[in-house]
């Protein structure tokens, strides 16, 4: 942001401080190493807190001693983490990442991070790199019962239950925890999904510039309750706004589409869709929009190497 500063030096001072407070958020940790070459990812908007791993996995450990038989998914999961990281401190927060490799695998990788709250200037990085980053968990990928071609994109639900998995002519919905398919649609070339608000329903984007809304309540063959010729070629790009009343699409029409969650009455029963309500055409193709967390300010990056910023109503 250009900021004009007359010659007061107290105000040049306090301009200069709020530079280096901003670039302070942006801190390098490491490179992490895949299996396989990354196709599609996405990040949990949620994290793992160590303490609290630490006293569920205590409670479940005494509860199980008069079951032998009560070792589940989620079980499973803080053993292998707790092992990894057994010396850690109670701040430990574990960031899951969701990835999809070049070879249809699909697994979740759980990295180890400063807490939130943390002041960056107290955190030796260097030790923390060292100590923690190397360990992280790549947790039971899929190999065999994923998808027959290419993943092109992989999404969390809101409260990380499931994750949603999208390829040519798939949708394949999975629990988090077991990473065992408990869904499977039949869809067009998509290109991008999300789940919406409810995570009962998945909104995917399509390479024919379609918008396909799947209902995960109804029979596979009835699904699919609503598809929308959004854009004119590829949509490119997908993304929940703020308060997940609508969803923003952009794509080779030059064109940034926010689409509002309406109900419907369908056979005596309301029914979820979407509908247009503002259509902005940019001068270049639409490759990613982004929604700011505060809901005040839209962002589209565009094909001509540029960023737009819009204010959203």
């Amino acid at each position: 942001v250009d900021v004009d500063v007359d010659d007061d030096n107290a105000a040049a001072a306090n301009v200069r401080k709020l530079r280096l407070e901003a670039s302070d958020y942006l801190v390098p940790l490491t490179p992490l190493r895949s299996a396989h070459k990354l196709s599609a990812m996405n990040v949990s908007t949620s994290l793992l807190s160590f303490s609290a791993l630490r006293k569920s996995h205590a409670t479940k450990a005494s509860e199980s001693k008069s079951n032998t038989d009560s070792t589940d998914d989620a079980s499973k999961l803080r053993s292998q983490l707790l092992r990894a990281f057994e010396d850690a401190p109670d701040q430990v927060m574990f960031q899951p990442l969701l990835l999809s490799y070049a070879n249809n695998m699909i697994a979740i990788m759980y990295v180890a991070m400063p807490a939130l709250t943390d002041d960056v200037s107290f955190i030796k990085l260097d030790e923390w790199r060292r100590r923690y980053l190397p360990h992280y968990i790549e947790m039971q990928p899929i190999e065999w019962h994923g998808h027959r071609t290419a993943i092109r994109c992989v999404c969390f639900s809101d409260d990380d239950t499931m994750i949603a998995s999208a390829s040519k002519h798939q949708l394949k919905i999975w629990n988090t925890r077991s990473m065992h398919c408990i869904r499977n649609f039949t869809c067009e070339y998509a290109l991008r999904c999300v789940f919406a608000a409810d995570n009962k329903h998945v909104i995917v984007a399509t390479k024919h510039g379609h918008l396909l809304l799947f209902d995960l309540q109804r029979r596979a063959s009835q699904a699919l309750i609503q598809r929308v010729n959004a854009h004119q070629g590829e949509i490119y790009t997908l993304c929940m706004n703020a308060d997940q009343t609508a969803v923003i699409t952009g794509g080779a029409d030059q064109c940034v589409k926010i689409w509002k969650f309406n109900l419907k009455m369908v056979d005596d029963r309301k029914q979820l869709c979407v509908a247009l309500i503002k259509s902005i055409k940019m001068q270049d193709e639409v490759l990613m929009v982004a929604h700011s967390a505060n809901g005040k300010y839209l962002a589209a990056a565009l094909l001509d190497n540029t960023v737009q910023i819009f204010l959203y109503h």
